[in-house]
């Protein structure tokens, strides 16, 4: 049947009720294409002005929620941009939230779009044994994508398709589009739960990732992990941030209350959503095992750190902690990595760091791995990766005379 533009504004302006996801999102679909449409005909037929008045009429009312949904590309707009049809046809469902709340800060604007959770919702699944490439069917007017999956720390068999996914789109304040120069690869989008530290219980351990898209000079992302529906019993926030990892300096976690708030005074991107679940789906059993996992996790990475400074060992790789001589002799400091880091309120280092190659590091460590003695100089513990024999990083610690921790890179000559 098709689907009568006038009748559903009427339905959108007299209703006192809240409108329907579904009715919203074919709304503004509409509006969309009314808005974009080559021959505009503004005086040839009665029908258009009338149209026009009632779009009118509609922005006029609506609130700035409703503002927001027209500027935007709806979730599902946005996952058919990355080629994903099977979710896109989730965020049209009556399982899928509707928000589109915006927040501002000096540089950007970031608007939290929707929601969805459920089962197998994705044409691919990270857990589900494929490589994690994958080949993207861009929109047209699309201008780059980009995408990052931190790992499944989340085992649980009936947990690892079972997922939540959230939209957010980041834009300008000055008004200028998004580009391939400004395009926020150092922002961290991820849920937080009440009560669970957010540097333990974040993306990352939930077995999260990202994909991102520009479009019409707006970058939208969709985030995914472990469904955090389950946790619909508490408070549970999507958080926006700079960095690559959680920042205990934007959004600051009150150890007391369990809660969550935005740093008034911080100096960039701290958007702080509550994700709006109906209580009745909290699975206490399932959020039990999950949050068992990761705990249990976070405790075996603890026994290695305190065996390795037992016995002098470097923890993250097999190979043995560089002196300032072998670091001189067979390595070459990359100077921009070189970064000077005070303690968060944890006594957790946060670092983080991405070449122009776009190959990139984020850590959070305890002070008390790096320096179990309290002693200024380079720690014992050392973080090797390489891509490749050819590409090989090291990651170096020191603890300074002021009590900051100086974090810098070097590669093999």
């Amino acid at each position: 049947m098709k689907f009568d533009m006038e009748e559903m504004l009427k339905r959108t302006l007299c209703c006192d009720e809240e409108v329907s996801s579904e009715l919203n999102q074919k709304l503004m679909r509409e509006i969309r294409k009314e808005q974009n449409m080559k021959d505009r005909r503004l005086f040839g037929r009665l029908r258009t002005p009338r149209m026009a008045v009632a779009i009118g009429l509609c922005l006029a009312f609506c609130t700035i929620t409703g503002y927001a949904a027209v500027r935007f590309f709806t979730p599902s707009e946005v996952a058919e941009e990355i080629g994903d049809k099977t979710l896109a046809k989730a965020f049209e469902s009556e399982d899928a939230i509707f928000i589109n709340e915006t927040q501002s800060f000096k540089d950007f604007k970031v608007t939290l779009l929707g929601l969805v959770s459920g089962n197998n919702l994705q044409d691919y699944m990270q857990n589900s044994g494929k490589s994690n490439e994958r080949e993207y069917e861009l929109g047209e007017g699309s201008e780059s994508i980009s995408a990052g999956f931190y790992g499944g720390d989340v085992k649980e068999t009936n947990v690892e398709n079972d997922k939540s996914y959230a939209v957010v789109a980041v834009e300008r304040t000055d008004g200028k589009p998004m580009d391939n120069d400004s395009n926020l690869v150092d922002l961290y989008a991820s849920p937080y739960i009440e009560g669970e530290k957010p540097w333990e219980v974040n993306c990352h351990t939930l077995g999260g990732g990202f994909s991102a898209v520009i479009k019409n000079g707006i970058q939208y992302r969709i985030v995914e992990c472990s469904n955090v529906e389950i946790f619909a019993d508490r408070t549970v926030y999507l958080g926006v941030s700079d960095g690559n990892i959680y920042n205990s300096e934007a959004l600051i976690y009150d150890d007391k209350e369990g809660t969550l708030r935005r740093n008034d005074e911080y100096d960039g991107i701290n958007a702080l959503f509550t994700l709006p679940f109906d209580k009745k789906k909290a699975d206490a059993k399932r959020a039990e095992q999950v949050l068992k996992e990761i705990y249990d996790m976070w405790e075996a990475d603890e026994d290695v750190n305190a065996e390795a400074s037992d016995e002098g060992e470097e923890v993250s790789a097999d190979s043995e902690a560089l002196s300032k001589d072998e670091l001189s002799k067979n390595w070459r400091l990359i100077s921009d990595s070189v970064k000077v880091v005070e303690p968060d309120k944890n006594k957790m280092v946060n670092y983080s760091y991405e070449a122009k190659s776009g190959r990139s590091i984020s850590d959070s460590v305890a002070m008390k791995a790096l320096f179990p003695d309290n002693k200024t100089g380079i720690s014992d513990m050392q973080n090797f990766s390489s891509s490749d024999k050819s590409d090989e990083w090291v990651e170096i610690y020191e603890l300074l005379e002021n009590g900051k921790v100086k974090v810098c890179i070097y590669e093999r000559k």
